[in-house]
């Protein structure tokens, strides 16, 4: 049985932290690793009062996310790696464990999720240059379960403001990484956050781009992706 390792990082330890710990209380053969950059006795004392042993809280003053996610991702002793944020629960990952227990030569399994209110569907991820760059992402690191291998070949989480999953993964699949998609939902992401920001995302995003489209095409796809978010938010607020 492939064994799991669960990594969050967290600033400081909210009861939102303690939600995403309850989510994965029945799962079983797996560990837990929690990079902690704020009040970390705060963050043990929480933890300890919900009565839970299996999570490891790692010191990590002045750790930003993409640092978080990689002190983990380095200590991590399982089969599999799986990214769950604070304030994030699983629904069901087991599917994308079965799909990667079933065939060995896959390097990362993902699903669909529920955000907030939302059911957000995974696409399956094209394997041209520039199909993969036109797809962008449809998937976030909480709807993934990575083999740890895939990060031994891929290397760890590259710093962006927010498209950490964006730097990692794209690149993986241009390079060869393959993958396998599960069309249920498997974790639910709490709505919010840096990523939601168009001004945050899309910088990023063109970064990520230029690595491997010529002119023009990173700005035309970074227009593209602004117009869209727009369009989606005003849609929002008429549906109001």
């Amino acid at each position: 049985m492939l064994r799991l390792s669960i990594v969050t990082t967290i600033l400081e330890a909210e009861d939102k932290l303690l939600d995403s710990i309850r989510s994965i209380r029945p799962r079983q053969n797996s560990e837990h690793l929690i990079t902690v950059a704020g009040d970390y006795e705060r963050a043990s004392r929480l933890v300890r009062d919900l009565g839970e042993k299996r999570p490891v809280l790692i010191p990590a003053p002045k750790c930003n996310i993409t640092d978080g996610f990689n002190e983990c991702i380095t200590r991590a002793s399982g089969d599999l790696i799986w990214i769950l944020n604070s304030g994030d629960r699983e629904i069901n990952i087991d599917p994308l464990i079965d799909a990667l227990a079933a065939d060995p030569t896959l390097d990362f399994a993902y699903g669909d999720i529920r955000y907030g209110e939302s059911l957000l569907r995974a696409r399956p991820a094209p394997i041209t240059k520039l199909g993969c760059c036109l797809h962008g992402m449809s998937f976030c690191h909480g709807a993934v379960v990575v083999r740890r291998s895939f990060h031994d070949r891929y290397g760890l989480y590259p710093f962006y403001d927010v498209c950490m999953d964006a730097g990692l993964f794209i690149p993986a699949i241009l390079k060869g990484a393959r993958m396998a998609s599960v069309n249920s939902p498997v974790a639910y992401i709490e709505p919010g956050g840096r990523s939601n920001s168009p001004a945050r995302r899309i910088p990023d995003l063109y970064q990520i781009m230029a690595r491997h489209l010529p002119p023009p095409f990173p700005a035309l796809l970074a227009a593209k992706w602004y117009a869209a978010s727009h369009l989606g938010a005003f849609r929002s607020k008429w549906a109001r």
